[in-house]
């Protein structure tokens, strides 16, 4: 198995499990059903939910004094902090949408925990190979996104828009694409017109881009471009303009991180390069994508930050990386307060020098 590259695993869950998952899935619905904790075979009871959150918490708190990143650990401490009541709407509506998860056990199980405790918690990599924060266990975050958008019906999703192609273009100094995206046109229809494919390979050509960014072999590249492509249409992908002078600035990024044997991340902070014992593979594509996620960390933070002083006018209720989902106490508001949140993650993002945008 090669390291640095994303994988999909495909798996089919025997017949017989489904329906174990289903019957106690179901269960839960029962508001008679004498349910039990698996762990220690005690009642489940109300008092005791409670004492799941307060402990839930308690392991919180840990947690996030084991992130290094202080801007991963500002935004840890405000989701972590949230009212619990905050998130009570998920958990109701639950039972509206399990239909959606087609007798899928995992989302069914994530169901399950929503509808007992609905807020997600945070946590550091347990790897420690990025500064990033992951919601603990199943719940709203592992979530499919069609699922979890029909489940937080009264939440606003807002990301931030090609931002690692934006970034790679700022840090790399790809002039060619900065100019390009600062012009405003769409880097995915010109790639698109280019090979002559739709949209319906938008998600490949995505996946693609990141793999060129990231490290992914152009070997590797090519055979997942072949998948939907032909021979012809990949060698175009490497053609392009664009794409060729990102292959470009990745090597040098590379050459330098294992010239000078790490990166400085952007709040200052050092990571060394490492190679694997009894291995020539080293971790330059993964510091490639560390230094990358700490500039999404800054360029998002405002927001928090904006959100944390409106006095409960809005809520980040869900951190996704390069996005986020918000409540907003009164409807009435919430046009207002979407716009509030990109000027001042817009205005980051200027300062930064990175041609991207928060969008809702």
């Amino acid at each position: 198995m090669q390291d640095h590259l994303a994988r999909e695993i495909v798996t089919k869950v025997p017949p017989h499990i489904v329906e174990i998952v289903m019957a106690d899935y179901d269960a839960l619905k029962n508001p008679n059903a004498q349910l039990v904790y698996f762990e220690t075979g005690e009642p489940y009871t109300k008092h005791g939910k409670g004492k799941t959150l307060r402990e839930l918490e308690e392991a919180a708190e840990l947690f996030v004094g084991q992130i290094e990143s202080e801007e991963a650990r500002e935004i840890a401490i405000y989701m972590n902090s949230l009212p619990a009541r905050t998130f009570t709407q998920f958990g109701d509506r639950v039972s509206e949408v399990e239909s959606l998860a087609n007798s899928d056990p995992m989302q069914l199980e994530a169901l399950a925990r929503i509808r007992e405790q609905p807020k997600p918690f945070y946590r550091p990599s347990r790897k420690g190979n990025t500064p990033r924060i992951f919601g603990e266990g199943l719940g709203m975050l592992t979530l499919k996104r069609e699922l979890r958008q029909a489940l937080m019906v009264n939440a606003v999703e807002l990301d931030l828009s090609n931002f690692h192609l934006a970034y790679a273009a700022m840090d790399w100094k790809i002039e060619r694409l900065q100019s390009f995206l600062a012009s405003g046109q769409s880097f995915w229809i010109e790639l698109m017109n280019w090979l002559g494919v739709g949209p319906q390979l938008k998600p490949l050509l995505k996946e693609a881009i990141y793999g060129v960014k990231y490290g992914m072999s152009k070997n590797n590249l090519r055979t997942h471009l072949e998948s939907a492509l032909t021979p012809n249409q990949v060698d175009r992908f490497f053609a392009n303009p664009l794409v060729f002078e990102l292959l470009k600035a990745r090597g040098r990024k590379l050459s330098q991180i294992r010239r000078e044997k790490g990166l400085r991340m952007v709040d200052g902070s050092w990571v060394e390069l490492t190679t694997q014992k009894g291995s020539w593979r080293d971790n330059a594509a993964s510091l490639l994508s560390q230094r990358a996620q700490t500039y999404e960390l800054r360029a998002l933070l405002p927001a928090v930050r904006w959100a944390r002083e409106s006095r409960g006018r809005v809520k980040i209720v869900l951190w996704q990386h390069d996005g986020f989902s918000i409540v907003v106490r009164r409807k009435s508001e919430e046009d207002k307060i979407v716009k509030r949140l990109q000027t001042v993650v817009n205005q980051q993002l200027r300062e930064l020098g990175i041609e991207s945008r928060l969008t809702a």
